[in-house]
């Protein structure tokens, strides 16, 4: 009898330390997701909280077009980083203000001209893959990134190119192209174009063909102005470089436009760039 009652309370016993060590396990493994939840949950939340805020901001970045107020696109992108008066645009009209004001975004830039509030030319700079989308256009089918086509996919015939190289520093450095036309009903001007090396590819010859091209035009036509060697080289970066700026200028405007006039100062450039990958 008693060597029974000795099986059957072992028995017992074994029963409630399996269970004690069952329910141990248990409550580690609870304890040990409950830490886990309690230390990545912060960080979840930061990062789906900063997806949709960088998914919200390219649509506001995207949406950006010509006629909009300032206080529209304040609203969208925030206080610009750099804001000053253009006093040097059409002097002799009082009653007319342009102002500059460049926004600073995660691997982007918005530069913004505007007359009495309205937007009449921005240009967005981007030095990273999907950033940017463009607006579907006569020249896209349909909507790109920037990075994600050349000079030559853009249009195979240019407009007008400009270049700016100077001699000091680079500050300044950039190389565009004006396209007209935005549709059959908007004759407003597109802008492509490299500011500085962001686009990750050799560009800084585009510069000074650039350059010299506006020294040098003949007429606008930039065959006239190249020599036969030149040209055949442009051609060429124009089939490889990516532009990293869009934009688009008021047709009203278009005859006083200059990429510097969105720039600023060299402070205002290391403001807008100085963190960037050069």
């Amino acid at each position: 009898m008693s060597k029974f009652n000795y099986k059957k309370i072992l028995s017992i016993a074994k029963k409630f330390i399996e269970w004690i060590k069952k329910s141990t396990r248990e409550l580690l493994v609870g304890i040990i997701v409950g830490v886990i939840v309690l230390v990545l949950t912060p960080t979840v939340e930061q990062y789906v909280t900063q997806k949709n805020t960088n998914r919200y901001m390219k649509e506001n970045i995207s949406s950006i077009s010509l006629g909009m107020s300032k206080g529209h696109i304040d609203g969208m992108l925030g206080y610009p980083i750099v804001e000053f008066k253009k006093e040097t645009l059409d002097v002799s009209n009082e009653d007319s203000e342009y102002v500059v004001a460049n926004y600073k975004l995660p691997n982007c830039v918005v530069l913004c001209l505007y007359h009495n509030d309205t937007t009449i030319a921005f240009a967005v700079t981007v030095n990273s893959d999907k950033v940017y989308s463009i607006p579907r256009s006569m020249y896209l089918n349909s909507e790109k990134y920037l990075f994600d086509f050349t000079y030559y996919d853009f249009s195979n015939i240019v407009d007008e190119a400009y270049g700016n190289v100077p001699a000091d520093n680079d500050d300044s450095a950039y190389y565009y192209e004006l396209h007209y036309g935005h549709n059959p009903a908007n004759f407003d001007y597109y802008i492509i174009g490299n500011y500085k090396d962001y686009s990750r590819s050799n560009s800084n010859l585009l510069y000074h063909i650039g350059q010299k091209y506006l020294i040098e035009k003949n007429d606008g036509n930039i065959n006239d102005t190249l020599s036969s060697e030149e040209l055949k080289e442009y051609h060429t970066l124009r089939q490889n470089v990516k532009p990293n700026v869009f934009g688009m200028v008021s047709s009203e405007y278009i005859e006083d436009f200059d990429f510097l006039d969105l720039l600023g100062s060299s402070a205002a450039c290391g403001l807008l760039y100085d963190d960037w990958i050069k």
